[in-house]
């Protein structure tokens, strides 16, 4: 991030050289430099490079010689890097960034004509020294000295690598450069070459850099002419915000100069917030995040200071995509905004905003000609600047090693405030203010709070607060200050590095028992007693399926919150334990909490459960429909539509008691109601009625193989399948038991989808295996607990909230949504009315490919489900299915965690758009995808025909969206039955699947004890919208790119995969 600027002695001196190199202010508009000059470079016998320099450079060189120490010139950064690194084979790596035309082994000087020029230092030697020290503050302070001692442009690269191991297990790589040479283009051509010769490859040939047309200069000129008549205008900071001259107090930072002996000319302050209230006000202005923050930002500072209007500065560099290492060259800029306080109508003060910043940057020019051509004082450059920056680390991908980027304290900073922001990977918006040192440190904490409180009461429709800081003493603008640290968790870097983090012994007692009770669970559900509290949930057979049972037994059993979306991010039991809210704490350790209307919220819930409760309170047998089973109950055509059957076929490898067999069935039966429910028509409503255990046996749905009178099993199993219920006449649940050619036993397991979801599979099997191995012992089954009736549920659903804020979630979410259309469709090719008819192809997958997919998924701490939906979008988005593609998935819905154990109709279809471009990393997709899906869970109980009909277009009478994606965990079918003399194995046998829902189904099944066959893809689509050559087509190309995406780089572009993907196919060649 460069945030500097020329001050009026600097840019003199600039002038002059400006002038010196045949640049006057005279002709400044008529002979400007292009700022976003990119060509080809070419290296001569003498190195010297011979492509221009950009005014970037030029302006970095120029301020060096003022200052070499100046924000304009060194800056650092850390990265600490987790696992077994291999350290030489790091350095190793490093020494090559910089061989034959890199840009990394640039040098700067004046020629004999005094021209400024680059060139390569072919004999240069790079070292990268490995020093151990004692911890990651120390490292981080020694990057601090080493940032301290200016650079010779002239003899020595730009950057330097150095690394810090820590211990065994830790390394920091320091990285110490120059804006001379580096803006945060830089990155990832960096990071990419570093990640290929880390692994020892040769890197990919780069394409030509493209350069963006120019601005017309008269148009531009124009332009900021118009925008600041009377020039740009500086903002005046109130006397009291300053530091005082005279200290009235001798104040030291203890443990600060222990390791540093230098005095910073800069306070940093920095919080992390929670970004979908902004995220959603963004979307409905339909601005970016980045325009809500600088339009907010800057009228919080204009409210604060009392200001009609206020001109702030925003960084911009050049939009070309840098990719090679020889490409690497500074471009930043800074262009002003002027922005006119407002007090209301914040949506279209933010609107006009973003149509400022858009011109401004469509009218780029250098800050120095934009200083000359609207006549401003050099004293009178904007002292305000707003920045986006992005995670350096997030471009590093090692091998099996984790990494995050670490804090650095700022040395020094060239505006008075620097508001600098970054969209982390969790969905958080992470916030850092940087003050120079004329300002007084202890306001910083105040100014980012109340901004904190000032953004979240506009994007959620309330008028925001700016309190005066100075109402009428010290004394109380002191107290004030006081109240407000203690209610957001905001750190400065320096006092982090300078007071060693210190528990106390009652909160270090606390999180080691939140972390047993963590690892406690994370056995239970994974059975698997020699897990450690650093063991890795996701890599050692945890799911998200097993990851909300977890969150669920933590909740109910010991009332632990755990969110989805931490445990994705913080996957062993020490790390989630410090995310983990139990009751009375203040909330996650190092999270802001932010105000909300939880409390609110929690008590209008909790009256209206108690309102649904006393409605059934007597009555738990006879209760209206669940919003879900109301949806389809229709279209299910009370059961008879076979479309929502849900079959099962297993075989038993020995003989079972048939008649113990259906006892347990009864014993499973009898603690889920749900099973035993018959949906009758009163009045005008539907309402679910529950049969006594005394009349199950009016009921005709358990038939021994006695009654299989010769037929053939299959013939049988496949009517079964497609045979529906008359769910006012039969309960939801129909048991066969056949006998195939060999004699063994068959169990044909039918229930209906309304009363009966995936999730309620493994609870259903796990105790019907639990039931028969009881009984076959000669006991009757004894259960620790009763699990809670679907009924229970229904009454708890609090349908204003689901009809209301859940839904509005999606409407904002999604927008207006057109049907989604078959792949290689044209508008007038679709049917008029609907085919079910269905067909499957199907594709396997090797372990190695397997554990390739479930590396992505570790590294970028998502689960295998993300990383294949991601590769199916992006399949689809090849096959022309747009740069916006609507897929709907499942979602198990369970929120409400005291119904886990419940059998029942939780599971519901979401919509999610993923969005594609040809520049999007293969890591960013998955990222979107992992956000998209782990945010909208509080939300997936609005039932997806509701959705649908709120989101669409045009009303539909078909599903809204073409494509789904499915994913199966591991079998919960296929067991084991273990009694007193013997075990039976359950193999589950392939279901008939002649219909299809959707256009397009992909059902994905993950079978690790199959080498050949670990991950399985089942293409299911309807022979209506798909003949036999398109369908090749598309499993040709998931075949490929799955294969494909399972052993690429990390930085792979959409745009890479594409043409590696299509060459292959083209040669008709697997990969």
């Amino acid at each position: 991030m460069n945030d500097t600027v020329l001050n009026k002695d600097t840019h003199i001196a600039f002038q002059k050289k400006l002038e010196a190199l045949g640049i006057s202010n005279s002709n400044i508009v008529t002979n400007t430099i292009d700022t976003n000059t990119v060509v080809d470079t070419t290296i001569d016998q003498d190195h010297t490079v011979s492509s221009q320099l950009t005014l970037a450079e030029q302006r970095a060189w120029m301020l060096h010689q003022q200052d070499p120490l100046s924000a304009a010139g060194p800056f650092s950064m850390a990265l600490e890097l987790k696992g077994g690194l291999n350290k030489k084979q790091l350095v190793q790596a490093i020494k090559q960034l910089y061989r034959a035309d890199s840009s990394l082994n640039l040098a700067y000087q004046l020629d004999s004509d005094g021209d400024l020029k680059k060139e390569h230092l072919t004999c240069y030697p790079v070292d990268v020294p490995i020093l151990s020290i004692e911890s990651i503050p120390a490292a981080i302070n020694y990057i601090l000295e080493l940032q301290s001692i200016s650079i010779n442009l002239s003899k020595e690269p730009s950057i330097r690598f150095i690394l810090f191991s820590v211990d065994a297990n830790t390394t920091v790589l320091g990285i110490i450069g120059h804006h001379i040479l580096l803006d945060d283009t830089a990155w990832q051509p960096i990071f990419n070459a570093l990640n290929h010769y880390y692994a020892k490859e040769n890197l990919p040939s780069q394409p030509s850099v493209f350069t963006a047309p120019q601005e017309s200069l008269q148009k531009s000129t124009s332009y900021w002419r118009m925008q600041f008549p009377n020039g740009l205008i500086k903002t005046t900071l109130p006397n009291s915000y300053l530091k005082r001259h005279k200290e009235t107090l001798s104040i030291s930072h203890d443990g600060w100069h222990n390791y540093l002996d230098i005095s910073p000319a800069a306070n940093r302050f920095r919080t992390v917030i929670a970004i979908d209230s902004i995220k959603k006000f963004s979307h409905n202005t339909k601005v970016s995040i980045t325009h809500t923050i600088v339009a907010l930002f800057s009228n919080y500072i204009a409210t604060l200071f009392t200001k009609e209007f206020i001109d702030v500065l925003m960084p911009v560099v050049d939009t070309n995509a840098i990719t090679a290492l020889n490409q690497i060259k500074t471009s930043s800029n800074v262009i002003p905004i002027r922005i006119t306080k407002v007090d209301t109508n914040f949506n279209n003060f933010v609107e006009d905003t973003r149509n400022q910043v858009l011109m401004a940057i469509e009218n780029n020019r250098a800050i120095e000609e934009i200083i000359t051509i609207t006549q401003s004082q050099r004293q009178a450059l904007p002292n305000i600047l707003i920045t986006q920056f992005d995670d350096a680390a997030q471009h590093l991908n090692l091998a099996n090693i984790g990494m995050k980027s670490l804090a650095v304290p700022p040395l020094n900073t060239d505006q008075d405030i620097t508001l600098a922001f970054r969209i982390e990977a969790n969905e958080n918006l992470h916030l850092e203010m940087t003050l120079k040192d004329i300002v007084e440190p202890s306001l910083g904490t105040f100014l980012l709070t109340q901004f904190v409180d000032y953004l979240q009461a506009i994007v959620i429709g309330k008028s925001p607060v700016v309190v005066s800081l100075f109402p009428t003493t010290d004394t109380l603008f002191s107290s004030f200050v006081a109240q407000t640290a203690n209610n957001v968790a905001v750190s400065t870097n320096r006092e982090e590095l300078a007071t060693p983090s210190v528990q106390s012994p009652n909160l270090a007692l606390e999180r080691q028992q939140t972390t047993d009770i963590i690892l406690n669970t994370f056995k239970d559900v994974l059975e698997d007693k020699d897990l450690t509290a650093d063991d890795n949930f996701f890599e050692l057979g945890g799911h998200s399926l097993l990851a909300s049972k977890v969150i669920g037994k933590l909740k109910t059993k010991h009332n632990l919150d755990i969110q989805i979306v931490d445990f994705f991010n913080h996957p062993s039991a020490k790390e989630l334990a410090k995310k983990s809210v139990s009751p009375g704490s203040l909330g996650s350790t190092g999270d802001v909490q932010t105000p909300t209307d939880k409390h609110e919220d929690d008590e209008h819930r909790e009256e209206k459960q108690k309102e649904n409760k006393q409605v059934g309170k007597n009555n738990l047998n006879r209760a209206p429909l669940s919003l879900l089973q109301s949806s389809y109950i229709e279209l299910a055509d009370f059961g008879l539509n076979p479309m929502f059957n849900i079959p099962y076929a297993l075989r038993f490898s020995d003989s079972v008691d048939e008649t113990l067999l259906q006892q347990a069935f009864l014993d499973v039966i009898e603690r889920h109601p749900t099973l035993r429910t018959l949906f009758l028509p009163e009045d005008d409503s539907i309402l679910q009625n529950v049969i006594p255990m005394a009349d199950l046996a009016d009921y005709a749905w358990f038939l021994d193989s006695s009654h299989q009178n010769g037929e053939h099993y299959q013939q049988i199993l496949d009517r079964e399948a497609t045979t529906g219920f008359n769910l006012s006449k039969e309960i939801p649940i129909r048991v066969r038991l056949l006998k195939d050619d060999k004699y063994q036993q068959i169990l044909s397991l039918l229930i209906y989808h309304l009363s009966f979801d995936e999730w309620s599979t493994a609870i259903f099997m796990q105790e019907l295996i639990t039931a028969y191995q009881t009984r076959a012992n000669g006991q009757l089954p004894i259960w620790q607990s009763t699990p809670k009736s679907y009924i229970e549920y229904v009454f708890n659903q609090d349908r204003e909230e689901i009809l209301g804020k859940h839904l509005d979630y999606w409407k904002t979410y999604l927008g207006k949504v057109e049907k989604g259309r078959p792949l290689f469709s044209q508008e007038n090719e679709l049917p008029d009315d609907i085919d079910y008819t269905g067909a499957i192809v199907e594709i396997e997958f090797d372990k190695t490919v397997h554990a390739a997919l479930s590396r992505w998924a570790n590294i970028h701490k998502a689960s295998l489900f993300h990383v294949l939906y991601a590769c199916i979008t992006l399949a689809l988005y090849y096959l022309g299915a747009g740069k916006k593609i609507l897929v709907g998935t499942s979602m198990f819905s369970r929120e409400a965690v005291a119904f886990q154990d419940t059998i029942g109709f939780f599971t519901n279809v979401v919509l999610h758009q993923v969005a594609i471009n040809e520049h999007l990393t293969f890591a960013e997709l998955i990222a979107q995808v992992k956000t998209s899906i782990l945010s909208s869970l509080p939300y997936s109980d609005v039932p997806f025909s509701i959705v649908e009909d709120a989101v669409a277009v045009e009303e539909v009478t078909d599903n809204l969206c073409e494509f789904y994606i499915q994913f199966h965990t591991t079998n919960m079918l296929n067991g084991d039955i273990k009694t007193a003399d013997k075990t039976i194995n359950i193999e589950l046998l392939e279901p008939i699947r002649d219909l299809s829902k959707f256009g397009l189904h992909f059902e994905m099944f993950e079978q690790q004890a199959d080498p050949l066959a670990a991950l399985r893809v089942l293409i299911c689509y309807r022979t209506q919208n798909y003949n036999d050559q398109q369908i090749a087509l598309i499993k040709q190309t998931v075949h490929a790119l799955i294969t494909a995406t399972a052993h690429t780089e990390h930085t792979a572009t959409v745009r890479t995969l594409r043409k590696q993907l299509f060459h292959k196919i083209a040669k008709g060649e697997n990969l």
